[in-house]
């Protein structure tokens, strides 16, 4: 199988996707892998690294095939659980669409954050801000080394400060919120974490999928609901060698 298109689908254009599915004489069978594996997909014939290479593959992955083609859909949350039937079987995949879901969202760039709690596209909670991050320095010798010092020292109190607000907004929700979602910068992201022991305390489920936010702050935290519930979709076809 190889690779003949991909794309990322919202929730009101999957569900039509799923219907065409469902309507169309390419797939006669629908496999449904909470975790995906090699020894899963060698029956399809699909790599799971071509699929790796698309997306992070924390939520599984629902697969529509025939003898010629297939689509593979990874979800936006996590399928709970495998099966294999005949047919197409668009079922699990629209129950998730409608599952009630809870989210807590951290977007974080240098400078600017942005904490909310979402649910069905209202924002329950929510707190924005800046803090000045200096940006990198070119030059070297002590004068670099002083720069760098400084630097980290302002990213260190920017990482504290959101810190405190995601536990600040987090906090009234901890027993309901289903999962967590970062957006922003991947490395600044993955340095925060580091540096925030509430994230690891809370318990809160950390979802692999990266946000895509150019600016965080209020508007973007309103307008993200879309973006959380995005599902990437890739479609396979057989070539004759």
């Amino acid at each position: 199988m190889e690779v003949v298109g991909r794309s990322w689908t919202s929730r009101q254009r999957l569900r039509q996707e799923l219907s065409d599915f469902r309507d169309s004489p390419k797939y006669g069978r629908t496999l449904y892998l909470s975790s995906i594996t090699t020894t899963s997909l060698s029956p399809i014939g699909i790599s799971p690294n071509v699929i790796a290479g698309s997306s992070d593959l924390g939520t599984g992955a629902a697969i529509f095939y025939g003898d010629k083609f297939a689509t593979v859909v990874i979800p936006p949350f996590p399928l709970q659980e495998n099966s294999d039937e005949e047919g197409v079987d668009i079922g699990p995949m629209l129950d998730l669409l409608e599952r009630p879901v809870i989210v807590g969202v951290v977007l974080l760039r240098l400078g600017q954050y942005a904490v909310g709690v979402i649910k069905d596209g209202k924002l329950l909670a929510s707190k924005s801000g800046s803090r000045y991050v200096k940006n990198r320095h070119r030059k070297g010798g002590s004068s670099q080394r002083r720069f760098e010092r400084s630097r980290e020292r302002l990213m260190l109190e920017l990482f504290g400060k959101v810190c405190s607000v995601t536990e600040k907004v987090f906090s009234p929700y901890e027993r309901v919120l289903d999962y967590m979602l970062m957006g922003g910068e991947r490395q600044t992201l993955l340095s925060f974490t580091k540096k925030c022991g509430y994230i690891t305390r809370s318990g809160i489920e950390i979802l692999p999928r990266r946000l895509d936010v150019n600016r965080p702050g209020k508007a973007a935290l309103e307008s993200i609901d879309r973006e959380v519930w995005m599902s990437r979709v890739i479609q396979f076809e057989l070539r004759d060698s």
